[in-house]
């Protein structure tokens, strides 16, 4: 078992440490995390298992866990992926903390909240043909919510895109 200042810790885990476009903008897991949790609960009001759910869905990463992993990473290489899968059930177990199995919600959030992230602080990417099929993806991932959903995320994908694209730095 761990101490309450080692879970604590284990929420700092830089997100997109790997990407040359987005390494500095200062994204940390417990704020993707507190993000994702804030969207479930408005799109979702009364689930609170689904906010609980994003905000453990990263825990595995940090402690002793592998580290923010990205998809493609994951998906370029699946023996890697199996083992970070692993490291961060490991993880878990190490910080006293149930393993979460993401859903279809707690994927299209962590997406979402993605996609969201890279618009605001690089607009001026969202018109490459990755994050306009980022777009796309996170849309396919609403087919199986309710309309009312789809039609909530499609509009926050279209507000973000059309409200930052002109913008070249956001303070």
């Amino acid at each position: 078992m761990t101490d309450l200042f080692t879970v604590w810790r284990a929420t700092f885990v830089r997100r997109w440490h790997k990407s040359p476009d987005f390494y500095d903008s200062g994204d940390m897991q417990h704020g993707h995390a507190g993000r994702m949790a804030v969207m479930s609960l408005w799109l979702w009001p009364d689930d609170y298992e689904l906010a609980a759910a994003c905000v453990l869905h990263d825990m595995g990463e940090g402690g002793e866990g592998p580290g923010d992993v990205c998809g493609l990473s994951k998906a370029r290489a699946p023996r890697w992926a199996a083992r970070a899968a692993q490291q961060e059930q490991i993880a878990y177990s190490g910080l006293g903390l149930p393993a979460v199995q993401p859903d279809s919600r707690v994927r299209l959030l962590d997406r979402l909240d993605a996609y969201l992230w890279a618009m605001l602080h690089k607009p001026w990417l969202g018109g490459l043909a990755k994050w306009e099929d980022a777009a796309a993806d996170i849309l396919d991932l609403c087919e199986d919510e309710a309309e009312a959903t789809e039609a909530e995320v499609m509009q926050a994908v279209h507000d973000v895109t059309s409200a930052y694209r002109g913008r070249e730095v956001l303070s």
